[in-house]
């Protein structure tokens, strides 16, 4: 769990609820490592039914989170952790920045998945910073074998959530993950979880047919519906199904009515 202090560039709310410790994803988009922000209507409502749809898919295969339950449509209730304070962002494909930092071709595609490290804003007083695993143990972040497990338990995120999007015809382009040491009560030993959201505010997703963005850049393209990448994965995960089903009931219940009338 992030510092008490308020991070301007969190697009969550941290608190200490009646039972543990809770968080609210907001309306709030931000882009990594640009901070650009935006503030979009019902975009934390979809983020969060994402986001704790792969939390469940996550610890269904075997991968330890912070993630309890939701409570609301915006809100979770987590696990207390000590925020490990860097990002690792994995990177499947170069897209545009990374591409023309690098020199890379549009899209190109890397043999084996990338992973970078940045230190993160709080610490840096500024933008995230690209550091290397010598930069972490060297600052006294994280240990290498902390840094080992987090990029073992990483390849296996990516390794899930690849196939599930592929799944429903999105390809995870990068993901950015956070993580938190989590201390279980009767002295058990600490587990290292995943704090991340895990939404497209976190992800680069593209439809594998079009090559259109799914994720947070459709907020700042111009397009008529910013919310369309955040649309269009829940749809595609079935998560809107339960409002479907509600509106298709309440067509039953009116069409029976006026038939008794």
């Amino acid at each position: 769990m992030p510092s008490d202090e308020t991070n301007p560039n969190d697009i969550r709310v941290f608190t200490d609820g009646t039972t543990g410790s809770e968080l609210e994803i907001t309306d709030k988009i931000v882009t990594f490592p640009t901070f650009e922000q935006r503030t979009l209507a019902g975009k934390g409502t979809l983020a969060n039914t994402l986001s704790c749809h792969l939390h469940r898919f996550l610890q269904d295969n075997g991968v330890g989170t912070h993630f309890i339950e939701q409570t609301s449509k915006q809100g979770q209730s987590i696990l207390e952790t000590e925020q490990i304070p860097f990002d690792l962002v994995l990177r499947n494909v170069a897209l545009q920045d990374v591409a023309r930092e690098f020199g890379l071709d549009p899209s190109h595609r890397f043999a084996e998945p990338l992973l970078e490290f940045f230190v993160r804003p709080d610490t840096t007083n500024g933008r995230p910073v690209r550091v290397s695993d010598r930069h972490l143990v060297a600052l006294q972040i994280a240990s290498i074998e902390e840094l080992g497990l987090i990029q073992d338990i990483s390849l296996r995120i990516n390794d899930l959530l690849t196939g599930a999007f592929f799944g429903v015809g999105v390809m995870l382009a990068e993901i950015r993950l956070e993580f938190g040491v989590y201390f279980p009560p009767e002295d058990r030993s600490p587990a290292l979880l995943v704090i991340s959201e895990l939404s497209p505010d976190t992800m680069k997703l593209v439809d594998v047919k079009t090559g259109d963005a799914l994720d947070a850049r459709c907020a700042f393209d111009g397009a008529r519906d910013p919310l369309r990448g955040y649309k269009a994965i829940t749809r595609r995960f079935d998560l809107d199904a339960p409002k479907k089903v509600v509106k298709r009931a309440a067509k039953s219940t009116s069409k029976a009515s006026a038939k008794t009338d």
